[in-house]
């Protein structure tokens, strides 16, 4: 049985859903929706504490998902490249979306969509400034709640 939790930030609301995997079997065992007002490091850590003793407890770590207006989604389609050329492009895309001067100031992942014909791929990536998700990362330290995927 594996457990699986799941911290969902959107404007204005915290939601954690818990579940278990049995097999190929998907069972949610506890969801919990709270108000966040403001999406502060200390807003975050009360709202987490909150839910330590409820929907999260027992939880050790949490996959963390941003609806966020200061996050980025989408998606480039880009011609056949060596792997760091695509990392590259990437973080250009990445800084250019978020509005960042430097690479070092913006978080961007990317995931392989598609192999088109031709070479080309389909990449979508998921960016945001580093100063966005910092306190939210800290928020998660202070109550001992790993963070296992953004």
């Amino acid at each position: 049985m594996q457990t699986h939790a799941i911290v969902e930030l959107e404007e204005g609301t915290l939601t954690a859903t818990v579940g278990v995997r049995e097999g190929g079997t998907a069972r949610i065992t506890a969801s919990a929706r709270l108000p966040l007002l403001e999406p502060t490091r200390e807003a975050l850590a009360d709202a987490l504490r909150s839910l330590a003793s409820g929907a999260l407890q027992g939880v050790a770590g949490a996959h963390v998902v941003l609806g966020d207006r200061r996050m980025q989604h989408f998606v480039s389609t880009v011609p056949r490249m060596a792997p760091a050329e695509v990392a590259d492009f990437v973080v250009r895309e990445a800084l250019r979306v978020t509005g960042m001067p430097s690479a070092q100031e913006a978080l961007a992942a990317v995931r392989l969509l598609q192999r088109l014909p031709g070479g080309r791929l389909a990449v979508g990536v998921t960016a945001i400034a580093r100063n966005v998700w910092g306190p939210l990362r800290e928020a998660f330290e202070q109550v001992h709640l790993e963070v296992l995927g953004l």
